[in-house]
């Protein structure tokens, strides 16, 4: 089939859950936007409502058909791989939890891990302050094949090294623990590299640096990170959700009887610990956090976000 056919096929779809669409810049470049316009400034047609990760990598073929572009198999893999690791990455990032054995009540990682990806969880975090590296190495041993057999992406918190030693999935940087940009260039396009941000001026720098998405924070103090900075309001995230591209998370003091709060905020997703990783039924935990996150997305649907 030709490939304007099966692209117009996907827009007569009317496709109406918005994930972003993707266009080809002039120099050859993917651009992902979460809210496009239909039509780009390089006079290629994005759609506005495309949900479709296979009508996302269609796109890129009717782009370059508009621009003329000719592309060689390894940069076209290359293409399609950021295509598919930012449609996806807004889905994985709907439950986060963040595992610490500190939260612990007395069960292994490994059984918290299961308990928490049975529950629901999308996306995992180590971050673990009181183990030295090559336990933290062992402790990822034994939860990554887990998470991997689950397809939930695991991220590891501050450590560059220990994330391409382990192989995990990617990484997250607070604002003191490195340069988005070099752990890109050790990491590879492929990784998922997170970054942090308590306001709008530092959401953009990390975005314009190159991370893959934004924990945001503290919404309503942590319990678990004593130096936490509440933010002096959740419109903090309004302002940056509609000021990024890239997807946001919330985090700092979640939980179950909070998280309703977060509606309407344009988030991808929540993170917790000890809502999550604290309790003593970790599984019903995810399940009811989960489902709140779930909630929240159906309101951006409704809100035609």
């Amino acid at each position: 089939m030709h490939t304007p056919l099966i692209y117009n096929y996907y827009v007569n779809k009317r496709i109406q859950r918005a994930r972003g669409a993707v266009s080809l810049r002039g120099n050859g470049e993917i651009h992902y936007d979460s809210e496009p316009d239909l039509d780009n400034a390089n006079g290629g047609r994005v759609l506005n409502y495309m949900c479709n990760t296979q009508a996302r990598v269609l796109h890129i073929f009717y782009c370059m058909k508009c621009h003329s572009v000719t592309l060689g198999v390894k940069t076209m893999k290359k293409m399609v791989k950021q295509v598919l690791k930012k449609s996806s990455l807004h889905e994985k990032l709907r439950l986060y939890g963040i595992l610490g054995g500190e939260t612990l009540q007395g069960i292994t990682y490994r059984e918290a891990t299961m308990q928490a990806i049975d529950g629901g969880m999308t996306c995992m975090q180590v971050r673990e302050k009181h183990l030295d590296k090559e336990q933290i190495l062992k402790m990822i041993s034994e939860i990554k094949p887990i998470c991997d057999e689950a397809g939930v992406p695991l991220i590891i918190n501050d450590d560059i090294e220990i994330c391409k030693v382990s192989d995990a999935s990617g990484v997250h940087l607070g604002l003191s623990d490195g340069s988005i940009a070099e752990a890109r260039k050790l990491l590879g396009e492929e990784k998922i590299i997170g970054a942090t941000a308590h306001n709008l001026e530092e959401a953009l720098a990390a975005e314009a640096e190159g991370a893959d998405y934004i924990g945001v924070g503290a919404a309503f103090g942590s319990n678990s990170k004593g130096d936490a900075i509440k933010l002096p309001s959740l419109d903090v995230y309004n302002l940056i959700t509609s000021s990024v591209k890239i997807p946001v998370v919330a985090i700092g003091g979640i939980d179950i009887d909070n998280i309703g709060t977060l509606a309407g905020r344009h988030l991808a997703g929540v993170a917790v610990i000890s809502a999550l990783f604290g309790t003593q039924d970790i599984k019903k935990s995810a399940e009811d956090l989960r489902n709140m996150a779930d909630k929240l997305q159906h309101e951006k649907l409704r809100s035609g976000i």
